[in-house]
């Protein structure tokens, strides 16, 4: 029988809302908690993904957001852990996750990439690899009771590893627990896109709109260049199913999915969104067509990305569809929560200070606010967990 969408566990009052917490498997703000806390309840966030060293690091954060309903992501992490699986001593883990509250777990990102590989380099079957270690993971934390995520595949990457899990005769896990990771960052591109009217029609910008845009910081270039770049990677036969590097690469995992299961399972953002500075890359560099995002420009795409997970806001006229259930943007803070990670840090985090005196904040994007400002619309109350029950 296969598992309903409605059926997985789901935070009260769910919105979509999430963010991805720090990248570090130690620190995550325990010398400032009631700040942090405070964050999390006035900006409704419902979701949020976590690190873990494949031991229970994590827990205690995982029980603090459980206890404020919010729905912990349980990253299973140690570098280079391909090719592997958790192990023992990830089944304890998930085990007493499980007991807190913690539902959802990954244990594997981004396999696609040698980096993520022990000797810094993947062999020819590496997707055979990855398919039977995560086979052995999802029969860990399916028989504990959670719920394990095939792994999210590097930006726009389009990989099958669904219909090697059926092949494997294994089409029980996508029925009856897994859902799907995906890392859809939307580097500085429209929600639309592939579909928006600069990729598919080249629409020129104007002075003005140059200049708003952020000008030579956002753009590097003039106005003519942009332009002529837009009339020569011009393409009106774009689709999501072709080029899936951007905020809707959901759609395209879900088309990969139903024609291997035959139906859809959840979805959810574990790594993605918008980054200040950060646009899409090109085979001859950045793409020139789209502005790199000022901490403006990435809030406000951001926040209408909140607002299209709640059901406010449609993308080319539809809907957030129900197998998409949170988006947990990289990232809410590096310095701000101990974490000394310079690369992460310039990388525009909700909570910083390095944009300060360039674009006149006071240690936070823009976005923080909107959120606070922005009303929650629920989506889904549930079903929690029976361990967030309360005694009466």
């Amino acid at each position: 029988m296969v598992m309903q969408l409605s059926e997985f566990p789901r935070p009260s009052e769910d919105n979509g809302r999430g963010v991805h917490w720090s990248l570090s498997v130690y620190e995550w703000g325990k010398r400032d908690w009631s700040f942090w806390a405070e964050q999390i309840g006035r900006m409704r966030l419902k979701w949020v993904k976590i690190m873990d060293d494949g031991g229970g690091s994590g827990w205690r954060l995982a029980r603090r957001l459980t206890d404020m309903e919010v729905m912990p992501v349980v990253r299973l992490y140690w570098p280079q852990q391909n090719p592997g699986n958790i192990g023992s001593r990830g089944g304890d883990a998930v085990k007493r996750y499980l007991e807190a509250g913690a539902m959802y777990f990954e244990t594997n990102n981004e396999p696609d990439l040698d980096l993520e590989w022990q000797d810094g380099g993947k062999p020819s079957n590496w997707l055979d690899i990855v398919v039977d270690n995560f086979i052995i993971d999802a029969d860990i934390i399916l028989g504990l009771g959670g719920y394990p995520a095939v792994p999210a595949f590097g930006v726009g990457a389009q990989r099958d590893p669904f219909s090697k899990i059926v092949q494997r005769g294994r089409s029980d896990i996508l029925d009856g627990g897994a859902w799907a990771a995906v890392h859809n960052y939307c580097l500085g591109r429209p929600l639309e896109y592939p579909n928006d009217r600069v990729n598919t029609h080249g629409d020129p910008i104007s002075e003005a709109e140059w200049e708003a845009a952020g000008g030579t910081w956002a753009w590097e270039m003039s106005r003519d260049e942009v332009n002529q770049a837009r009339r020569e990677h011009t393409n009106p036969d774009a689709t999501i199913m072709t080029d899936s590097t951007c905020f809707r690469a959901f759609e395209q995992l879900n088309e990969v999915i139903v024609q291997a299961a035959g139906h859809s399972i959840p979805i959810m953002m574990t790594e993605g969104g918008y980054n200040v500075g950060q646009r899409a890359g090109t085979t001859f560099g950045d793409d020139p067509r789209y502005p790199k995002p000022t901490p403006q420009a990435a809030s406000e795409m951001s926040r209408d990305m909140f607002r299209h997970m709640q059901g406010d806001q449609t993308i080319l006229g539809k809907a957030v569809p129900e197998y998409f259930f949170a988006a947990m943007p990289w990232l809410i803070a590096a310095y701000r929560i101990a974490v000394w990670a310079a690369p992460a840090e310039h990388q525009g985090p909700w909570f910083t200070h390095q944009l300060d005196q360039q674009f006149g904040l006071q240690g936070e994007l823009p976005l923080v606010q909107m959120l606070k400002d922005l009303p929650s619309r629920v989506r889904q109350d549930g079903p929690a967990p029976k361990q967030w029950t309360k005694p009466s």
